[in-house]
């Protein structure tokens, strides 16, 4: 299945189809083959983020895990989540404790269901995208 110009870009990656195949280097030559002006400080924050996720995605064994935990809009949640966290430098090194955080809020307490569906207003994709970002930094603060 190949990429043509216009198919995709990183935020529309259907996971279904690419398996979380993340790998940088072809985002890099699909952004450079359809001449979108990204910075290099966000190509780097994207490349970085889809290789953390992706080893984490293949490290998952049991294939229901790896569907409650990755999907299209938790992972653009969780890609916003790796990048926040690095630039405040409480990304764990050990991606064994991202995978447990990610276990715990995605499959055990989801006790925020707006933040993890709904429409693509700017409100809800906010929301999508913050309220995992919060609950990390407490989980993080509650290993300490």
């Amino acid at each position: 299945m190949g990429m043509e110009s216009g198919d995709t870009i990183l935020l529309s990656v259907n996971i279904h189809q690419f398996k979380f195949l993340l790998l940088p280097f072809i985002f890099l030559k699909t952004i450079s083959a359809i001449h979108y002006d990204f910075s290099t400080e966000v190509i780097e924050k994207v490349s970085f983020a889809s290789t953390y996720l992706n080893d984490i995605y293949t490290s998952i064994e049991e294939t229901k895990l790896r569907n409650k935990i990755f999907n299209k809009t938790k992972t653009i949640a969780l890609m916003y989540v790796v990048s926040k966290a690095r630039d405040e430098e409480i990304l764990p090194d050990n991606q064994e404790t991202f995978l447990e955080w990610a276990t715990q809020y995605y499959t055990r307490e989801i006790a925020i269901p707006n933040a993890t569906s709904g429409t693509t207003s700017g409100d809800r994709v906010k929301a999508r995208n913050s309220a995992p970002l919060v609950h990390m930094r407490q989980y993080l603060l509650s290993l300490k």
